[in-house]
């Protein structure tokens, strides 16, 4: 069983841009509210959004 921080998830290039648009354009872009939008866990989000902070 791995810890939440060695969590391993992927993403299509089209996933981490929907990430980067509803962060932008949603009222209050929490982690819960990305995941219920896109049909994911917020665990994903989270590690996507790290990724996405890391690339920049």
């Amino acid at each position: 069983m791995t810890r939440a921080g060695e969590l391993d998830y992927e993403a299509t290039p089209d996933e981490l841009k929907q990430i980067q648009y509803n962060v932008s354009h949603m009222l209050n872009p929490n982690n819960q509210v990305i995941a219920t939008a896109m049909g994911r866990k917020k665990d994903w989000v989270r590690c996507m959004r790290e990724k996405l902070r890391e690339e920049k």
